[in-house]
């Protein structure tokens, strides 16, 4: 009886890694953010270009809000299960359907979160400078791909 549950877990298992979302490709999409003053602006194109393989995940993003375009080179973060890990610290998180990333630099904090299927994504970020909780700009996009 324990070998058949064992074997069962392991088709689970296997199952559920082939099918999973795998998050390779061009994500494009449109968004809106708030600054820290309450203002609002509109983002006319938001790309994402990913790569994904078992062990890894890259990330390169390019934004153009109100004319002005921003490409935000990422960088490759290593996966260990359901963790991300960017040169050996916990970074965030990666499941079927969603995607949690924690990125630092120079002064700045970037909390993203991702839901997504195989074809769209919900993207929500939250960017804060030094040690003031408040944010200093939230971002939600609609993407697909």
């Amino acid at each position: 009886m324990n070998k058949t549950i064992l074997t069962a877990l392991a088709l689970f298992t296997f199952t559920a890694q082939a099918h999973a979302v795998n998050l390779t490709g061009s994500w494009k999409g449109a968004g809106k953010g708030v600054d820290s003053k309450g203002e609002t602006f509109n983002c006319e194109s938001v790309v994402l270009t990913m790569s994904q393989t078992d062990a890894s995940l890259t990330v390169n993003s390019e934004f153009l809000c109100g004319g002005q375009k921003m490409q935000i080179p990422g960088g490759t973060m290593e996966i260990r299960g359901n963790e991300l890990f960017d040169k050996g610290q916990k970074s965030g998180s990666i499941t079927n359907s969603n995607l949690s990333l924690v990125a630092k630099s120079k002064g700045y904090t970037m909390q993203s979160d991702a839901s997504f299927d195989e074809k769209r994504m919900s993207l929500h970020s939250v960017i804060s400078v030094g040690n003031n909780p408040a944010p200093a700009l939230t971002f939600d996009a609609a993407l697909q791909r």
